[in-house]
């Protein structure tokens, strides 16, 4: 990218407050409606469905007589106890009375009314329970597939193109697993789904930042969190109202909250960060116009093409002179031929080389060529702008009469002035261009007095004395690594920030979804767990907003860690040692503070992440982070069946393992205040 195109200027010339971003964010936040929905809709979708063996049929109980060798006319009585996965039966006799313990060999009875779960119509109960838990692992990895695989294409291809393409994917999933008529069928639609699902929260994130000032980033965290809870809540009340109607219609609500992505077809925009970072210059410029004028506002051309406030305006004021005269064939016997304002090149060799080669006038020729051979070139910062090598040889190449530039492959600084007509080139009016296109250095720059040649011919003949203003464009770099993974292993620095976000995502993922996955990891009721995990998110938010800047990022997450250990692990201690009376008080109590935490450091690191990866490596650094975050939640569905058993469990293994997360973030930089890094550089940038 051309790191002096400053995108933070560019942004506030819009108006970040005006009706362009407003719009775009607001299209963006309604994403989340996708990415909440698809994440935790299987929690009402395949809830848990009190069941218990049907009643034994008449078929069934003559077997049960027949294994155990008692004639029917011996039997005086059966007495049945029926449980989720067994029956108890009491075979009476005369004289003798047995016990059996059999299957449910007619089937489970979920009581009325049928079909309100996947659980209860696909029977995943008993030996099947753990198919019941199944399609939530799945999505979870595909989440974790669609962290690595989205964000690469989107680095590679565009943020908009993927975020519609996942978004459309998911809809048209979520609607397929509506008609699924197995449990096989909606578990393999459910994990596709999940590719996508990540892809969709990855990419509108990332995207909202792009489009933020660095003063203004928290607010994007802020918003990213509301939206998520509010998003939530609706859904806990699409789940609660829909209790007691089939789960397909909860799963066709579930795809509504996708609809969205139509208008996003329609009026989502490309990230200008992202343009102007892999070079689409002229997309990026026609963006930001098309933003101007929808804020009815005016950015200023410098601020477009990169002519920053500290870029140097000269005026060079070029004369002829006798000396200049005697140094230049007449232009009778040199005739000097112009090539249009693309082509004409002067090479020069090395600093030693003197700006003129003369030798006896007897030696002084004219070489000409076709339109195309006589450039004239420059291969170091330091070169004079006439090549010579020695004193007996003065010659002037010319080209076509069509195409004259100056071109230079040289110094990286990529410099520019325009040279007045008439200047002789030389050591003091270098011309030279260099690196990507840019629409500040074409020939619209010059001004070309009356009288001169169109062409802008370099000539020696005498003129005038001309002054014009030249711009100098410095600092044109151009990040040397594609966008890719190879960046991480060169630079420790980013592989250092990859880890401990591995490590911490990882950790606080397995957190996050393991107290929303767990019906009963903050209160007994499910739905009431449910919504204690959602709104310990809205006062998570309002914290995020007003500490991420007055104390930092990091003092921030070290803040949320630290809430989440210190309330899990009372949450832990109520569960081990209190009574009933006070569990039912406490334990909702020390869990929403609790999950306050986890929620806080879950999003405070969906700013953290974004603003310690370079611009080309963003997506890859976030998605990997994401990657492990969704690893991490893939034990959540399955620590519920350790919680049947052992309640405490859940949340005394959160608490050692986000102890030990408060130590990873100590190497990590602080970020306060800093602009989103835009090349490598400007992470080492960062540590200092």
């Amino acid at each position: 990218m051309h790191s002096d195109v400053r995108i933070e200027d560019v942004l506030e010339a819009l108006g970040t407050k005006k009706r362009y971003h407003i719009c775009q964010y607001i299209w963006l936040f309604l994403s989340m409606i996708t990415a909440t929905y698809g994440v935790l809709g299987y929690i009402f979708v395949g809830k848990a469905v009190p069941s218990q063996c049907a009643t034994l049929s008449a078929q069934s109980v003559d077997g049960i007589l027949a294994s155990i060798n008692v004639p029917a006319v011996d039997v005086v009585g059966i007495d049945d106890i029926y449980g989720e996965c067994t029956v108890d039966v009491t075979v009476n006799t005369a004289t003798s009375s047995q016990t059996v313990t059999v299957g449910c060999l007619d089937g489970q009875d979920f009581g009325p009314p049928p079909f309100t779960s996947v659980v209860s119509e696909f029977s995943l109960v008993c030996d099947r329970k753990i198919l019941s838990r199944l399609p939530q692992f799945l999505v979870l990895a595909g989440e974790a597939l669609g962290a690595i695989l989205i964000p690469l294409l989107a680095d590679r291809l565009g943020r908009r193109p993927m975020l519609i393409t996942a978004h459309a994917a998911t809809l048209l999933l979520t609607v397929a697993m509506a008609f699924s008529r197995s449990i096989v069928e909606f578990t393999v639609l459910k994990a596709f789904s999940g590719i996508f699902i990540d892809g969709v929260m990855l990419v509108l994130v990332t995207m909202a930042l792009e489009l933020t000032l660095t003063k203004e980033r928290k607010f994007v965290a802020f918003f990213l969190l509301l939206s998520w809870s509010v998003s939530a809540l609706t859904l806990g009340a699409i789940g609660f109202s829909l209790r007691l109607m089939s789960w397909r219609t909860i799963q066709y609500a579930l795809a509504a909250g996708s609809l969205v992505v139509f208008a996003q077809i329609l009026i989502l925009h490309e990230s200008i960060r992202w343009l102007f970072a892999v070079g689409r210059t002229k997309a990026a410029v026609k963006l930001v116009e098309f933003a101007a004028e929808f804020n009815n506002v005016t950015v200023d051309e410098k601020l477009i093409y990169g002519i920053t406030h500290n870029d140097e305006e000269e005026a060079i004021t070029t004369s002829t002179s006798s000396a200049a005269s005697d140094t230049i064939p007449d232009p009778e016997d040199s005739p000097t031929e112009t090539l249009g304002p693309e082509d004409s090149k002067t090479e020069t060799s090395g600093p030693e080389d003197s700006p003129t080669e003369t030798s006896s006038p007897e030696d002084s020729k004219t070489e000409t060529s076709g339109p195309e051979d006589s450039p004239t070139e420059t291969s170091g910062p330091e070169d004079s702008p006439t090549e010579t090598s020695g004193p007996e040889d003065k010659r002037t190449e010319t080209s076509g009469p069509e195409d004259k530039r100056t071109e230079t492959s040289g110094p990286k600084d990529n410099t520019t002035e325009v040279i007045p007509t008439g200047t002789p080139i030389s050591e003091n009016s270098p011309t030279r261009t260099s690196g990507l296109p840019h629409p500040s250095t074409t020939t619209a720059d010059v001004t070309v007095p009356a009288g001169a040649s169109a062409a802008g011919t370099v000539t020696s003949a005498t003129t005038p004395t001309e002054s014009r203003a030249v711009m100098r464009h410095t600092n044109f770099n151009v990040d040397a690594d594609p966008p890719g993974c190879c960046a991480f292993v060169r630079n420790k620095h980013l592989l250092i920030n990859l880890f401990i976000y591995i490590y911490v995502w990882f950790v606080v993922g397995f957190s996050y979804y393991t107290l929303y996955l767990t019906e009963s990891a903050l209160a007994e009721d499910p739905y009431l767990n449910f919504t204690v995990n959602v709104l310990s998110e809205l006062p998570a938010a309002i914290i995020l907003l007003f500490s991420v800047d007055s104390i930092g990022r990091k003092k921030t997450t070290f803040l949320f860690l630290g809430l989440a250990v210190v309330f899990l692990t009372l949450s832990t201690i109520v569960r081990l040692f209190a009574g009933t009376d006070a569990t039912s008080v406490l334990l909702p109590l020390f869990g929403f503070v609790g999950k306050l935490g986890v929620s806080g450091t879950y999003y405070t690191l969906f700013l953290y992440v974004e603003e310690t990866f370079p611009t080309t490596y963003r997506l890859i650094g976030f998605g990997t982070a994401g990657m492990a975050a969704k690893l991490g939640s893939l034990g959540a569905p399955f620590i519920v069946f350790v919680a049947e058993d052992i309640p405490w469990f859940p949340s005394a293994l959160i608490s050692a393992l986000l102890f030990v997360a408060i130590f990873t973030v100590i190497p990590l930089p602080e970020t306060k205040g800093k602009d989103l890094p835009q090349t490598v550089n400007d992470i080492e940038e960062l540590y200092k």
